[in-house]
């Protein structure tokens, strides 16, 4: 499936596995580190008009191993105001992979530092909702 740009006006949500990433202040900026092994994109779920129960199925059917502690939703027009190491803009993309609204975003900077600013502007434009 190729890949498909998310509507601006949808809701992201970034499922949050640890306990380590979300505080009662909200969601911390380790929630948004991406992985090592794509260092330029994380795993989002396109969650505008569904209800509840089925953004949390998702979530768990996405990645069975560990239980969702939380989320982050966030706007797909906050994502991409977020500069990218380039100059240009974080990217919001749909691949379909492996559930219908599973999205990505891209572009992030493979700089550690640049890493870490880049998820704090995530973290701020994200509000945490708990499972």
């Amino acid at each position: 499936m190729s890949e498909t740009s998310a509507n601006p006006a949808d809701i992201a949500s970034r499922y949050i596995y640890s306990k380590n990433d979300y505080s009662s202040n909200g969601v911390k900026h380790s929630a948004f580190v991406p992985p090592s092994a794509y260092p330029n994109e994380l795993s989002v779920c396109i969650i505008s008009n569904l209800p509840e129960p089925e953004i949390w199925k998702i979530g768990a059917e996405t990645r069975k191993d560990k239980p969702i502690k939380a989320r982050a939703d966030m706007l797909v027009s906050a994502v991409q105001e977020i500069s990218d190491e380039q100059g240009g803009f974080l990217q919001v993309l749909i691949d379909g992979i492996p559930h219908p609204r599973h999205a990505n975003i891209k572009n992030l900077p493979l700089q550690i530092s640049l890493q870490r600013v880049v998820a704090t502007e995530l973290a701020k434009k994200s509000k945490l909702t708990m499972s």
